[in-house]
This record gives C-alpha cells, structure tokens and sequence, in this order.
C-alpha cells in the first residue's frame, strides 16, 4: 500500500507518519523540506508514506507524489 500525505504547513502530516510507524507523539518538529518517504510494517502489511513539505514552494511536486498511489490523505 502506498499512501500521499498532503496539506499546509503545520497540518501535522509528518506527527500522523510518526505516530503510524511508532506510535508515540512528539511536539518538537522540524518542518519536512521536500518529502519524507517512510516504510512502515504492521503484520503482514507494509505502507509506503510520502510525507509532502506543506509550504508554498513545495506544492507544484505534490500532484508528482500523487500519482499511482493507493491513497490520500
């Protein structure tokens, strides 16, 4: 499964990857530059994040991460 984190700055997109893959919460962020890809197995089923920077100047790849994705969000 693959799934495509988008939204604005501060939206708490990369806090949801973290907490998927080890679920724990941590206020001190650094915002994502570009993209963060994190491979997470639960069980028998591995997801492939795409965690997309928010700000402005990193919108136009969003549709690129998009694309063949199972979902999102």
């Amino acid at each position: 499964m693959e799934l495509s984190l988008v939204g604005l700055q501060n939206a708490g997109k990369t806090s949801l990857v973290n907490s998927i893959a080890t679920g724990g919460y941590s206020e001190d962020m650094i915002p994502t530059v570009g993209f963060n890809m994190r491979k997470v197995t639960k069980g028998n089923v591995t997801i492939k994040l795409w965690d997309l920077g928010g700000q402005r100047r990193f919108r136009t790849m969003w549709e690129r991460y998009c694309r063949g994705v199972t979902a999102i969000l």
